[in-house]
């Protein structure tokens, strides 16, 4: 809406595959959520002679989140995908309905430096109703209700652009950014936390000729890189990042490709 105060309705669906050994159980997950979000920006004035900038917001958000579930003997999957209806049907289903509060802060200094501050989920209370199947889900079953909250996420990130002199011809634009995320998961998740060096990501962009945006870094112990074209009309983004499956790096690592079309009118 401008003026520093916006809102937002996302919807995300997906289905997921996990499982570890020699023959392995596989645990497959169907899940979509929906996101209802709003929230509020500004500015804090700050002496001319700072030469600097601070920027807090708050952003309140309501979700609903819905799964299925089910865990087989890997040389049992393809009867999911012979009867992929069946699972969704007969397989334990989740519904979880909550509210939460994201807020951050982001100083910066002559558009040079800038290190922020965000909390995710201040704090974010959940109800998740269990029902035996979906089917039971559709015929108003008694579900099984667990009153929760989601942990606190606080992560901290900086970044630096260095001045590039004549290069700036040619290179329009240089970030090198470091960041740590989930600072306090010992405490707020403690049966889940992972090992520091999963937390730690450092990153570079550089934009050449106002077109061609070149990324590499590294995000839990893993290497990373990708490149965006922007054509004006629309943009392009392909990238390569790793994810540590386990709570120790290099134990369950996991690459990933993303492709992706934006199209401005």
């Amino acid at each position: 809406m401008g003026n520093g105060l916006g809102f937002g309705v996302f919807n995300e669906a997906g289905i997921s595959f996990s499982g570890a050994g020699t023959v392995p159980k596989v645990t497959t997950n169907i899940e979509e959520e929906f996101i209802f979000a709003g929230g509020y920006a500004f500015r804090i004035p700050l002496p001319e002679s700072w030469n600097s900038t601070f920027d807090t917001g708050i952003l309140l958000k309501a979700f609903i989140n819905t799964m299925s579930s089910t865990t087989m003997d890997i040389l049992d999957l393809m009867d999911v995908f012979s009867d992929p209806a069946a699972m969704i049907m007969n397989e334990p289903f989740f519904v979880s309905i909550g509210i939460g509060v994201d807020w951050g802060i982001l100083y910066s200094y002559k558009e040079v430096f800038s290190v922020g501050l965000v909390g995710r989920d201040l704090p974010s209370p959940v109800q998740i109703n269990e029902y035996s199947s979906f089917q039971g889900f559709l015929d108003n079953e008694q579900p099984l209700k667990t009153n929760d909250f989601l942990p606190i996420d606080l992560s901290f990130g900086i970044m630096y652009k260095p001045p590039l002199g004549n290069l700036e011809r040619y290179i329009n634009n240089l970030k090198l950014m470091l960041d740590y995320e989930d600072i306090l998961d010992f405490l707020t998740h403690s049966e889940s936390s992972t090992n520091p060096i999963l937390h730690v990501g450092f990153g570079c962009e550089l934009d050449v000729l106002q077109i061609l945006s070149l990324r590499a870094g590294f995000y839990q112990g893993l290497l990373s890189a990708g490149l965006g074209l922007n054509l004006s009309v629309f943009t392009f983004n392909m990238a390569m990042f790793g994810t540590e499956l386990s709570t120790e790096p290099g134990m369950r690592p996991l690459y990933n490709i993303l492709l992706g079309l934006e199209f401005r009118y």
